[in-house]
Order: structure tokens, then sequence, then C-alpha cells
């Protein structure tokens, strides 16, 4: 399955994460914890996406992947 999307970094205390459209959480085949290849901002990574307890799925932005991508 290709999904192609573009969402807001949110910040909760110190940590930056992604959530997932309502859409796009709703096309996932599972409701548990998956893994997910694809590029967050501009790098081509393997992370995991988190289901949220609602529905929808979000993934953690590393640090050092948004220094590099200026946005700290």
């Amino acid at each position: 399955m290709h999904i192609a999307l573009e969402t807001a970094v949110n910040s909760i205390t110190s940590r930056l994460l992604v959530r997932l459209p309502p859409s796009t959480s709703r096309a996932l085949t599972s409701q548990g914890m998956m893994m997910a290849k694809g590029t967050l901002i501009g790098m081509c990574s393997i992370t995991s996406l988190e289901p949220d307890g609602n529905g929808g799925y979000w993934t953690a932005v590393y640090p050092k992947a948004a220094k590099s991508s200026s946005l700290f």
C-alpha cells in the first residue's frame, strides 16, 4: 500500500510528533503498531506508526532529523 500525505509536526512537551490524518489512519490494515517505510522531512526511513487510542496513528520525529531539516 502506498500513501502520500502532507501534515503538520506537533510538539508535545519536548517531543515532536506527526499525526496521520483520519482518512489515512482508516486506510491502514491494523489497529496496532505498524512499521512503515517512507520519507519524512526529506529523509528516507523506516519508522513505527503508533495507535493513538482514538483510531488514529502517529510517529515520532527524532531530534537529529528535526535539526537537519531546520524544524528547530
